[in-house]
């Protein structure tokens, strides 16, 4: 559905699209995805171990919340902030996890409309606040992440 070459502006429009219709669901889960991967391809750009090792250590972090435990071991040694300092709206980027993954596990067939789309609005501005912060620090998830050498940590 997504590919690296497609630009953010390209995967959000067409998200968004989603929320026409009777198809708001699949723009919370969408949304929801585009946030994990952003925020997963975010750790391996400012992390300060080889991106092997971060990857080979990513697999063990799925859970929402892991997110923030994973980025205060790799990037906030380094730049000194946290995920929710970075994120702008945290507590409904979490809502938008919660109502993800309710759909996708069978708990609730549908979503209201409203709910829909402010979810999946927030979670699509967390991950253009991710990729500004990573663009500001030198990096940037759409581009080829392969660093094979530590970088130093802010002491």
């Amino acid at each position: 559905m997504f590919f690296v070459s497609d630009t953010q502006a390209k995967r959000h429009k067409m998200i968004r699209s989603f929320l026409k219709g009777d198809r708001h669901s699949i723009a919370v889960i969408l949304a929801a995805v585009d946030f994990e991967w952003t925020v997963r391809r975010a750790i391996l750009s400012l992390g300060s171990l080889p991106t092997t090792e971060i990857r080979a250590s990513l697999e063990s972090y799925r859970r929402f919340e892991d997110y923030k435990d994973f980025w205060n071991s790799h990037v906030k040694p380094r730049l000194n902030v946290t995920l929710v300092q970075v994120v702008g709206d945290w507590s409904n980027v979490r809502k938008a996890f919660d109502s993800r993954n309710r759909l996708v596990h069978g708990i609730t067939g549908a979503i209201k409309r409203g709910d829909a789309e402010n979810r999946t609005h927030a979670a699509l501005n967390a991950s253009q606040d991710l990729e500004a912060f990573c663009e500001k620090n030198g990096g940037s998830v759409y581009q080829r992440i392969d660093r094979r050498k530590p970088r130093e940590v802010a002491k």
